[in-house]
This record gives C-alpha cells, structure tokens and sequence, in this order.
C-alpha cells in the first residue's frame, strides 16, 4: 500500500493483512521503487498524487516494468481524465472515499485473472 497520509496508508494495511495479503507499505514513489526492485509483489495499490500529482502513475509505469509483473491499482481522489490508465500500466482505478470490499473483490477477480491466464 503506497499513499503519503499515514492513516490511510496504515488503515488500508491492517485491512488488507486481515483479509489474508502480506502487505508492505510505502510513503512516496520513491520508496515504493525501492520495494518493487527488491522483491516480486503480486499488488500494488497506491495513492495517485503523492510527492508530485502523478507519482502513482511513476509507480504503475515502474511496476509494469518488473519480473514477474504486478497487478497496479491506483487509487485517487483526483483521477485525471483523460489519462490512458492502461497504457501507463494501471490494471484498475478506484476514487476516494474507496469502498473497501468493492477494491478487495477486484484484487481478488484480477489475481484470479491472472493466474488463470498464467495456467493457460
């Protein structure tokens, strides 16, 4: 989880440890970076403006770069219109206030996705 509010980053953290996910969390984009060239990760969810209006986008593009690939949602109380999300390598986007169960069934649809396509 990736977000520069503590509470929401931390919030979002004990929720999805609860519901079964090993989770890191990170401050900024450039932290996140350091995590994701470190170790494979399944998800990563993060804020969208952070250090800079587009950071989360930086993490996506980031991300979609790494071995194996993880799936990238952001999640942002400004999604910028306009923004080719799945070119920049944005597998979902969701707006704050986030629903909660909504975005845990989506991580589990686009892991189930996946991994079906990867047995294929």
């Amino acid at each position: 989880m990736i977000d520069d509010e503590a509470t929401i980053r931390l919030s979002a953290g004990a929720i999805f440890e609860a519901n079964g996910f090993q989770v890191e969390t990170a401050s900024s984009a450039e932290e996140a970076r350091d995590f994701l060239h470190s170790a494979p990760f399944d998800v990563v969810v993060t804020d969208l403006k952070m250090e800079t209006d587009t950071a989360g986008l930086d993490v996506a593009e980031f991300a979609a770069k790494q071995k194996p690939r993880p799936i990238v949602i952001v999640v942002s109380a400004y999604p910028k219109s306009g923004t080719d999300w799945k070119q920049r390598g944005v597998h979902a986007l969701f707006e704050k206030p986030t629903d909660i169960p909504v975005l845990l069934r989506s991580i589990e649809e686009l892991l189930e996705r996946r991994n079906g396509a990867d047995a294929a």
